[in-house]
């Protein structure tokens, strides 16, 4: 015997019925919603297969020998060089390697490492040294590190300063510090990247296979700034 029962959906909707009926009417809902679901799937496979996959980024090009760049700037005949490290994107010019350069030349005499990079301020962070440490009030001066004979001018004091007088910087570290590393991952883009350029003697230019260099050793050139060797 059917028994006659009646369903009140949400609102005003009211379905009634004998039991078959509302039995029959639930299993092809259920069939209709697993045939849309599967039917969902499928579309999405196809649609990752037909999808060209993503292109990787480029894997770094193998890192330079620090062995061999540290020979190129011992080779330099004048004393307390101002040596240049710079390139295009800082993917090619990682912050690791000035440090390490650093670390090396600051077993040879007082090495003063200057970060150019106001983006990131990398140096800075590498030695665990922020920001908010640093007073616009205060005379501002370079940061002698944990590593003997070896000290950092934070990329945000020029951000303090407003202005970047690097050419007075470098005169004033000229009579204290054997070495001076400038760190300029981005030289291309930096506003005052010919004064930069101009500012020093030495340049070591990473090219990493990331950046077209071109436009970076024209702009050496123009501001006869000798390049040393590429990296």
């Amino acid at each position: 015997m059917n028994i006659h029962v009646a369903y009140f959906l949400p609102g005003w909707i009211t379905i009634s019925g004998t039991t078959d009926v509302l039995l029959a009417v639930l299993m092809a809902a259920a069939g209709i919603g697993i045939w849309w679901s599967c039917r969902c799937r499928l579309r999405q496979r196809k649609t990752a297969v037909n999808q060209p996959a993503a292109v990787p980024l480029k894997s770094p090009s193998n890192p330079p020998d620090i062995a061999a760049l540290l020979n190129s700037i011992q080779s330099i005949s004048r004393p307390r060089p101002c040596i240049l490290l710079a390139a295009v994107h800082h993917r090619d010019l990682p912050v690791t390697i000035p440090i390490r350069l650093a670390i090396q030349l600051a077993q040879k005499g007082p090495c003063l490492l200057i970060d150019l990079d106001t983006r990131r301020d990398a140096v800075a962070r590498a030695f665990d040294i922020h920001s908010a440490e640093f007073s616009p009030h205060l005379k501002l001066s370079p940061i002698q590190t944990d590593i003997d004979n070896l000290w950092i001018w934070p990329a945000q004091y020029f951000d303090l300063l407003r202005q970047m007088n690097l050419r007075s910087l470098l005169e004033y570290a000229g009579t204290k510090y054997q070495t001076i590393l400038l760190y300029a991952p981005t030289l291309t883009t930096l506003p005052d990247r010919r004064q930069i350029a101009a500012c020093s003697q030495y340049a070591i230019v990473f090219k990493g296979g990331h950046s077209n260099h071109s436009i970076l050793n024209s702009l050496l050139q123009a501001c006869r700034c000798r390049i040393l060797c590429e990296a």
